[in-house]
């Protein structure tokens, strides 16, 4: 609002005054208004990007925290998968002692030559099962007579076979260990009740048995 105040009388000019200060007066407050309003909404948007941030984070350690626990779950699984293939590795390599010790017992009382060696070829294994139930018959060790698949078991080298489970590593076995390998539920039907045979026959006549801890 532009007055020129030297024109006009001096009531006029203080009335003129009075309309100036009050038109000031209700700019400023205008102002004053919407500064505050301005600031209020500012402040507003500051608080809620404040809290987004907060939430952020407590997701963000919650998401963590989940992951943590997956990983320590996964970390204990991988664990507990390499433990069950090592103890599946040493049943297998107990089984593949056990067939040593049969064939060198089978030498050693002179039921074969020490000639007859594990083998991958049918024909030989055909040739040998024969030879090894002759042997059994004439010996005078008072030795059991062992089935064909049994003996069979104890050269065959081909997949799938007893002795080719554990034919990578060999090592010392006790009687314990043989037969906890020998009755593995794992091991199929036909290779359970060979293994048992021969473990017997090894043994005396003695059967494989579970032995708890104390």
């Amino acid at each position: 609002m532009n007055v020129d105040f030297e024109k006009k009388p001096f009531s006029d000019k203080n009335a003129d005054l009075k309309v100036y200060f009050a038109d000031t007066e209700q700019d400023w407050s205008r102002q004053f208004e919407q500064l505050e309003a301005k600031f209020e909404f500012q402040n507003e948007n500051m608080k809620a990007e404040i809290n987004r941030l907060r939430m952020a984070e407590v997701e963000n350690k919650n998401i963590r925290v989940k992951h943590e626990g997956e990983i320590n779950q996964l970390k204990t699984a991988v664990q507990q998968i390499s433990n069950e293939i090592a103890r599946l590795n040493v049943r297998a390599l107990h089984r593949r002692v056990m067939l040593d010790k049969i064939r060198d017992k089978l030498v050693d009382k002179g039921v074969i030559p020490d000639d007859f060696k594990p083998t991958q070829n049918s024909n030989t294994l055909n040739r040998i099962v024969p030879l090894v139930i002759q042997g059994l018959n004439r010996n005078t060790h008072g030795l059991e007579m062992l089935s064909p698949p049994a003996i069979r078991a104890i050269f065959d080298t081909n997949l799938n076979t007893l002795r080719n489970d554990g034919n990578d590593v060999a090592h010392n076995a006790s009687e314990k260990d043989i037969a906890e390998a020998v009755l593995d539920s794992r091991l199929t039907e036909t290779d359970r009740e060979n293994a048992k045979e021969l473990f017997m026959w090894l043994n005396d006549g003695r059967k494989p048995t579970l032995q708890r801890n104390a």
